[in-house]
């Protein structure tokens, strides 16, 4: 982290390793490092890496080791979007790495004869055709530094170099301006830079792996060690991060602790959190009123009834196996939902249209489907009367996952206590199950009011989640391209994590990574 403590410059975020050679032979390391070749999350860097490892005459493996083996950091500026005319399109970044002497000369002599041009004093190379800008800054006791940047986003690649100038450049340079990104020509609010990033990290205490970012307003730093099969990691983040209450939970209920039972054994995703308001960040709430037809006006406002308490759990229903050698399709799924509403009989009126609504939209995309003609009836429209009754709206079959004929099952439970406004103003949950037909009622249908009489609540935000079943299920459906993320799913067994309050209304989480180190191959 001390690379990048006195870079004064915009950054987005922050990502910092010790002794990167080191992690990279553990199973975790290099689990994580065949899951993120697998995503193609390194595709466009690929030609720079084998040309740098040609310039140091070594094999891919031992060239990591010896440019980033042990201290490495990479610095992310905010990003205009769009990106002025004329500037480059994509993110700025710089990549900086402490090198032994003789991995500085290697790398001085591949890349001559003429350098590119020379910045904050310092000569630049030419990496890849001109794509990559490269520098190499000299430190006492024989170390150097490598610095690596997108070619013609020289605002952070510059402030970096000034950073690590000589004493007494350094302090010429004291006085100059925090680096801005091009964000900032566009109006947006100045942000944290890189030195305020590392201050939130110091704060977690060491570890092997760093990283801080800010998302809109909210930011997060979370340090991280490599165990075995495992990566484990102890985060501090903003409230806001996501969708937990800007105030940290005040005036909100948590959940108690002995959730965590509440997760079943065949649950491929369960999540359970505190809600508030979606990060703007996400641009999440922007989308729903794109869906056509009345889902794009009842699904938000029916969004805006949640107040509270939040859950969602996927499972897989495995059938009997049979008795012959033909294999057995895929097992079905069903989607439950559960959701605190601050009013229950204008939530129930509210919860009944969007999910006519949606049901209306499933049936209207089914018929774009020529191979699918089969008409489904028009459910019965409960306009939020009889709460307590279980309502069902059959779905057109798009895909088996769900069932051979898919059902959408909803019903509204009372709070045991009355709002602030008495009866008519009481607070209540939701619960919803998508799956098939026989599947039964929603399986959460009375884990709110029995969650609201266990005791004290604790936990922000609990979940576990089986990444290369979930993987499974969204090929099956068919979501297949999603920018890498389904590849790279395949490679983590088990995911969970805790969220609690902590101090200065932030949120502390734990969380473990454990990878498929079964599927590496020596």
């Amino acid at each position: 982290m001390a690379l990048a403590a006195p870079i004064r410059a915009e950054a987005a975020a922050v990502v910092a390793i010790q002794q990167a050679a080191e992690l990279r032979t553990q199973p975790a390391g290099r689990a994580a490092l065949r899951m993120v070749q697998d995503a193609g999350w390194l595709d466009r860097t690929a030609g720079a890496w084998a040309e740098l490892a040609r310039t140091l005459e070594l094999d891919p493996d031992a060239a990591f080791d010896a440019l980033f083996g042990r201290r490495a950091v990479l610095i992310l500026e905010p990003e205009a979007a769009p990106a002025p005319r004329g500037r480059p399109s994509g993110p700025a970044w710089v990549l900086i790495s402490e090198l032994d002497a003789d991995v500085a000369a290697r790398l001085r002599r591949g890349l001559r004869p003429a350098p590119r041009g020379v910045l904050a004093g310092r000569p630049l190379f030419a990496v890849e055709q001109g794509r990559y800008e490269l520098a190499i800054a000299r430190l006492d006791r024989g170390r150097s530094l490598l610095l690596l940047a997108p070619a013609g986003r020289g605002s952070i690649l510059e402030a970096a170099l000034h950073a690590h100038a000589p004493e007494g450049r350094r302090e010429a340079n004291a006085a100059e301006p925090v680096a801005q990104s091009p964000a900032r020509a566009e109006g947006v609010k100045p942000g944290l830079t890189s030195a305020d990033l590392v201050a939130q990290l110091r704060e977690l205490g060491r570890g092997e792996v760093h990283a801080a970012f800010r998302l809109g307003d909210a930011a997060v730093a979370g340090i991280g060690v490599v165990r075995g099969d495992e990566f484990q990691a102890v985060v501090r983040s903003s409230p806001g991060l996501l969708w937990a209450p800007r105030d940290c939970c005040i005036g909100y209920t948590l959940w108690p602790a002995d959730i965590v039972h509440a997760i079943p054994d065949n649950a491929v995703l369960a999540a359970f959190g505190v809600r508030d308001r979606v990060n703007p960040a996400l641009n999440v709430p922007a989308l729903l009123p794109l869906l056509p037809g009345r889902a794009g006006d009842e699904l938000p406002a029916f969004l805006e009834r949640l107040r509270g308490r939040v859950a969602l759990l996927l499972t897989e229903h495995p059938g009997e196996p049979g008795e012959t050698d033909t294999p057995c399709p895929p097992a079905p799924i069903a989607l439950d939902l559960l959701a605190e509403i601050d009013q229950l009989e204008p939530g129930a009126v509210a919860g009944d249209r969007a999910m006519a609504a949606f049901a209306a939209l499933a049936r209207g995309l089914a018929l774009l489907n020529p191979d699918n003609p089969t008409p489904v009836a028009q459910p019965t429209d409960f306009e939020g009367r009889f709460p307590a009754a279980v309502r069902a709206a059959p779905l057109p079959s798009q895909t088996q996952r769900f069932g051979e004929h898919p059902t959408l099952r909803w019903v509204y439970r009372a709070s045991q206590n009355p709002g602030p406004g008495g009866q008519d103003h009481r607070t209540g949950w939701w619960a919803a199950r998508l799956g098939h037909a026989d599947g039964g009622n929603p399986a959460m249908t009375d884990l709110g009011p029995q969650a609201a009489q266990s005791g004290p609540g604790v936990i922000v935000s609990f979940g576990r989640a089986r990444p290369d079943r979930l993987a499974a299920t969204l090929e099956d459906i068919g979501l297949t391209d999603l920018g890498g993320i389904v590849p790279a799913m395949t490679w983590i067994e088990r995911l969970d994590w805790i969220a609690h309050p902590a101090d200065n209304a932030r949120i502390a989480s734990k969380i473990r990574i454990h990878f498929h180190t079964n599927r590496l191959t020596d």
